[in-house]
């Protein structure tokens, strides 16, 4: 329930019909008043999910247990106690791309990583100069260059050269690129959304399942995937804190664990839900829920690299 503060005025501002206590009768706006601090905005948004009816632990709970239960009450029309698809893949992929770096930023801890480039020269070469080399050789195989060195080594190796030539090291051009990496991987979910619903489209009947009710699925699905990686990005940012403790050897085999089960969690969850939503015999769920599973990872691979590129030319 919201903690703003009620008008005393009871004339809806909104409709203008008389509102005897909390919210309006006629169109059911709450009759607070307007003006609120800035952080009211994010608190009602909040309590939106939290506390309207129970919306968003009802559904919360049938998404993360019970794979394909809530595609199936949407699709037969059963959508005023659960948090709408778009809504509810909008709100998690909030949390996921904004909790993880806000701990981060309390506990003081920044996960740094670096672009490990080989130096066959020797240690003693300098950074720049080897990066040059690198460079070259790639000029010299331009004909005969592979798909990574093409669309990622080499553009990689060019922005390093460009960077490090207005002054950063190499820790600092690490972290651009990464940052802008990081920064383009909601995009690049948002975009792949209707990528895997269209391949969810390919396998099933055409005459039975329009392409929106593939895309509910999907919603639902990439909201469940988002909880996990949620998890695991916070999990992540207390990993080398905890390595340098008595505990790092333990810490690193939980962790190892909770990977290998997260991995096979969303593998299994995608299968039963197929079978709940689709109704499918086994055999079917199984060859084409792999079967989908390695051609959306394909893709999304693909479009992973893509942005790659695309992160590595923004940077500046």
């Amino acid at each position: 329930m919201s903690h703003s503060k009620l008008r005393s005025d009871k004339t809806c501002l909104n409709c203008n019909d008389e509102v005897t206590k909390r919210y309006c009768p006629n169109c059911g706006q709450e009759n607070t008043e307007p003006k609120a601090p800035y952080h009211y905005l994010f608190t009602h948004f909040i309590e939106d999910f939290t506390h309207y009816d129970g919306q968003f632990w009802y559904t919360f709970k049938n998404l993360f247990l019970k794979p394909g239960y809530l595609t199936n009450i949407y699709l037969i029309g059963k959508r005023q106690k659960y948090v709408s698809p778009v809504k509810l893949y909008i709100f998690i992929s909030f949390l996921t791309f904004f909790i993880p770096p806000l701990v981060g930023s309390l506990i003081e801890h920044r996960e740094t990583l670096s672009i490990n480039f080989e130096n066959r020269q020797g240690e003693n070469e300098d950074f720049s100069d080897f990066l040059n080399n690198e460079l070259y050789n790639f000029e010299l195989k331009k004909n005969d260059m592979n798909f990574l060195d093409l669309i990622i080594f080499k553009p990689l190796t060019e922005k390093y050269i460009e960077l490090s030539n207005k002054g950063l090291n190499k820790d600092e051009i690490a972290d651009r690129i990464i940052d802008s990496f990081i920064h383009n991987l909601p995009r690049s979910l948002f975009i792949f959304l209707p990528i895997f619903a269209f391949i969810m489209w390919i396998f099933h009947n055409k005459e039975k399942w329009y392409y929106s009710e593939h895309g509910i699925f999907t919603l639902h699905f990439f909201s469940m995937i988002l909880i996990i990686s949620m998890f695991s990005i916070l999990e992540g940012y207390f990993n080398d804190s905890i390595m340098k403790t008595a505990i790092g050897d333990v810490w690193m085999f939980v962790f190892d664990i909770f990977d290998y089960f997260a991995i096979a969690y969303i593998i299994i969850y995608f299968l039963i839900a197929l079978k709940r939503v689709y109704h499918e015999k086994v055999y079917l769920v199984l060859f084409k829920g792999l079967l989908i599973l390695l051609i959306s990872s394909a893709s999304f691979l693909i479009l992973l690299l893509a942005m790659t590129v695309y992160s590595i030319k923004m940077v500046h």
